[in-house]
């Protein structure tokens, strides 16, 4: 059954987002609680690029420890997780036992399974995907062109390739280090931009 939020249950919230390339185990995951963004690099061969300049916030941690802590924090502050689509949900049962994927899916919610109900009743039928670029930019949130749609792929492809090569951060080339400082806005940006959707979006509910 598809669950729609309360505004309360909004603003408590912790929002999260992988990144990573599609044939690869995912990157990095961040998460947003009351304004303020962090995210664990969950990658190994990542780790060097924790906490690094204009990439603050950063924590090199293992991805099940990772979905661990974040499943234990919304546990014990009576908190929702939110993604925007399943995808996410699905991360990170992928890495935990079943008494903790069941948990999960309980306290997990898709912010598409309030947004587009919303939508649906407001505007009409949308035509195309329900992409979260498209609804910030329709509630008035504008993410630089710079950290958009579509720019991380090949930048954790490069970076990938030159810290597999046994390079540390240090080592690294001006443009891969510029890429995961790219990757690390990009997501900080999605998910700025997620709350901007639901605070508009479940504000006008709450009316």
């Amino acid at each position: 059954m598809k669950k729609k939020l309360t505004p309360k249950e909004a603003a408590r919230a912790i929002l999260l987002d992988y990144e990573g390339n599609k044939d690869k185990p995912p990157t990095l995951l961040g998460w947003l609680l009351d304004g303020v963004y962090q995210a664990w690099v969950i990658e190994p061969v990542f780790s060097d690029c924790a906490s690094r300049y204009r990439a603050k916030g950063t924590v090199a941690l293992e991805h099940h420890k990772a979905v661990r802590e974040l499943l234990s924090r919304a546990v014990t502050e009576d908190r929702l997780l939110i993604s925007w689509s399943l995808h996410d949900l699905r991360m990170m049962q992928s890495v935990v036992d079943e008494d903790a994927q069941s948990l999960l899916s309980h306290i997990h919610r898709n912010a598409l399974d309030t947004v587009r109900p919303w939508y649906r009743n407001s505007v009409g039928q949308r035509q195309g995907p329900a992409t979260l670029q498209f609804f910030a930019e329709l509630v008035g949130y504008h993410v630089p062109v710079r950290y958009g749609p579509g720019v991380t792929g090949q930048s954790l492809r490069l970076l990938r390739e030159q810290l597999a090569g046994g390079r540390g951060y240090a080592e690294l080339t001006d443009k891969a280090r510029e890429g995961w400082q790219t990757v690390v806005k990009h997501n900080q940006q999605d998910l700025l931009a997620m709350k901007a959707v639901l605070d508009y979006v479940c504000l006008l509910l709450k009316e």
